[in-house]
């Protein structure tokens, strides 16, 4: 895929396009903030330009290069076998990577995704179930009566609290918590949260994060 074009499975709020004219014109009414991600990801650029989160200095604007974007976006699909047709909700920001790439995703993959507000609990009033969703901490702990609607849930944006692990425990939702970072177009490596009971030693066994399809790293 080139970013002038998008997979012919790929649906927002449930519709289908025909067209790039006929998404651009459904996502300006929809959302402001996916309108213009949209119209700098098909613009002619090779690159699009997002905001650090700041978390480790200054906020700064960045240079990310388009088809890093998708292979990150394949990456993500091969690891959790999310394939055509995956039904995905965006419930944060478009303005930052984390939102982007949850779009980038879709129209990679050929996903079918609904956006809602990013509100603490954004599944409290959604009929229906996912198969794949992104959350930061506090959406996941204002959300646990709710999150069995969605498969696959990654969890990024700030570190998980112990109390918070150990709620996860009782959810059937298979949960992972990400590293990553703008810089990296988000995930670069994922590690399994629940269902990691160990019944004879009554303890929560250790997980330990494993890298995606086709990233190496290494110490300096």
């Amino acid at each position: 895929m080139t970013t002038n074009n998008y997979h012919k499975a790929f649906k927002l709020q449930g519709k289908s396009f025909n067209s790039l004219n006929e998404l651009l014109i459904f996502s300006n009414v929809f959302s402001v903030e996916v309108f213009d991600f949209l119209n700098e990801w098909f613009n002619d650029s090779s690159f699009i330009i997002v905001k650090t989160s700041g978390s480790t200095g200054k906020p700064k604007e960045i240079q990310l290069q388009k088809k890093h974007m998708i292979n990150s976006a394949k990456a993500t699909g091969a690891f959790f076998n999310l394939i055509e047709d995956t039904t995905a909700l965006l419930c944060m920001s478009a303005e930052y990577i984390a939102g982007k790439m949850m779009i980038v995703r879709s129209l990679v993959l050929g996903w079918d995704l609904t956006i809602v507000k990013p509100l603490a609990n954004p599944l409290k009033d959604i009929e229906g179930t996912f198969d794949f969703c992104a959350m930061v901490p506090l959406q996941v702990k204002s959300s646990l009566n709710d999150l069995h609607k969605v498969n696959k849930l990654i969890i990024g944006g700030g570190a998980l609290s112990s109390e918070l692990q150990s709620q996860l425990q009782q959810i059937n939702t298979q949960c992972f918590a990400t590293y990553g970072m703008t810089e990296t177009i988000t995930h670069i490596a994922v590690k399994k949260l629940n269902n990691l009971e160990n019944i004879i030693a009554s303890k929560t066994k250790q997980s330990f994060y494993t890298v995606l399809p086709n990233i190496k790293i290494s110490k300096d």
